[in-house]
């Protein structure tokens, strides 16, 4: 088993909103299985309502893009994964976690 890891940061200041992407380029040996998901790891508001979300936008798989939002994704031949972190009136962090397995 593999395991990568990728930390996205993210800050708005009151009002304002941002979104942060990370692209993760994986090459899986032939009939690994790919398994991506994407966690909060802190969020503290810059101003009132402040909020964060985290999560997978798009991903290659058997050459064909996927664009939508997913918390996880798991599949064998994927080789790009695309994640956000998106906050308004906020500061957040969080971790995208890829594993790579038989």
């Amino acid at each position: 088993m593999q395991i990568f890891w990728e930390i996205i940061r993210a800050e708005a200041a009151a009002g304002l909103n941002i979104t942060e992407t990370v692209t993760l380029p994986i090459q899986p040996h032939p009939g690994a299985t790919v398994l991506v998901t994407a966690a909060l790891q802190r969020v503290n508001q810059t101003g009132e309502n402040g909020q964060a979300e985290v999560g997978i936008s798009a991903y290659d798989q058997d050459g064909k893009s996927n664009e939508g939002n997913w918390p996880v994704v798991e599949g064998e031949n994927i080789t790009r994964v695309v994640s956000y972190l998106r906050v308004a009136s906020a500061q957040a962090t969080a971790t995208v976690v890829t594993f790579v397995y038989d």
